[in-house]
């Protein structure tokens, strides 16, 4: 026993520190901490990005064919809509179209042109918004899709 307590004595963990030892100030050790803490965000950044870059070319077939969807059926209201131009202010039954229909004395052209205007509007939106948080673009294209599938039911069947 004697022995094995000698040699924990002259173990070097156990020595005392020498006297000329730079002690750090915690000022510093805050500074490195923070330049640290700074990278690993950096690296969650970097993560964070590849995984909605990921997401977004992954997904991108579905939302295409959401967006298609939406054009389409939009674009097959403005044939109807022309089809039938001459009883158009008849059957329309959106007021806001009412009101254009009426404001252009029958005419369809204002109409179709607010129309495609607001076409090209929500489709232009729905890409910059799939371009910069493609989660909430899916989500968002799916609820317009669904509408604009109801829309065409109702045009066709209704």
């Amino acid at each position: 026993m004697i022995a094995m307590n000698e040699t924990w004595k002259r173990s070097p963990m156990l020595r005392s520190k020498p006297k000329n030892e730079r002690r750090i100030p915690a000022t510093e050790i805050r500074v490195a901490a923070q330049v640290l803490d700074n990278s690993r965000e950096d690296d969650r950044c970097e993560d964070n990005a590849k995984s909605v870059a990921g997401f977004r070319t992954q997904n991108w077939p579905q939302f295409f064919v959401l967006w298609q969807i939406i054009g389409c059926v939009s674009a097959y209201d403005a044939f109807l809509a022309m089809k039938y131009r001459n009883e158009l202010w008849q059957m329309e039954q959106n007021l806001v179209g009412r009101l254009l229909l009426f404001i252009n004395d029958g005419d369809p052209s204002l109409f179709l042109g607010v129309k495609f205007l607001g076409t090209t509007m929500a489709l232009g939106i729905l890409a910059s918004l799939y371009h910069s948080q493609p989660k909430q673009g899916i989500v968002i294209a799916k609820g317009v899709a669904t509408f604009q599938m109801l829309l065409l039911a109702y045009l066709t069947w209704g």
